[in-house]
């Protein structure tokens, strides 16, 4: 179960990373930046990536490595972002702190619209297992 968790989060960062790819692209697009999908998905890929090692390392410590990991996340994603930004799109550091803070919170309306959805499959499947089960006495 511990290693379809860890490869089940494996696939979401990298879904997430698309779904944020996407939405970097678009904000891109809004700033008038060049540089195509291809650009926004690597960037949105190598944040993503490095979030997920850093969760699965610091998932091994109880309690802690949860607060710990989410804050350390969160610090990461900014600097990289933002460096990223910076670097692959030729932009100062102050237009890349404002394209990363509009793709930034595009990013957690639709992770939170995304995280909505798998619940609401999640619940489902898990009541519609349930009732099964209770129908044929299992």
């Amino acid at each position: 179960m511990a290693l379809f968790g860890t490869f089940g989060s494996l696939i979401f960062a990298i879904i997430a990373a698309l779904v944020s790819g996407l939405l970097l692209w678009i904000t891109a697009k809004l700033f008038k930046l060049k540089g195509g999908f291809g650009v926004a998905f690597m960037i949105a890929l190598i944040i993503g990536v490095v979030n997920w090692a850093i969760g699965f390392v610091l998932g091994f410590i109880p309690f802690v490595g949860a607060w710990l990991g989410g804050i350390i996340s969160l610090i990461v994603s900014i600097w990289l972002g933002i460096t990223l930004i910076k670097s692959k799109y030729h932009q100062d550091t102050s237009k890349a702190v404002v394209v990363w803070l509009v793709w930034f919170v595009l990013s957690m309306v639709a992770t939170f619209i995304l995280a909505f959805i798998a619940g609401v499959l999640l619940v489902g499947t898990g009541l519609a297992m349930g009732a099964g089960s209770m129908m044929f006495g299992g």
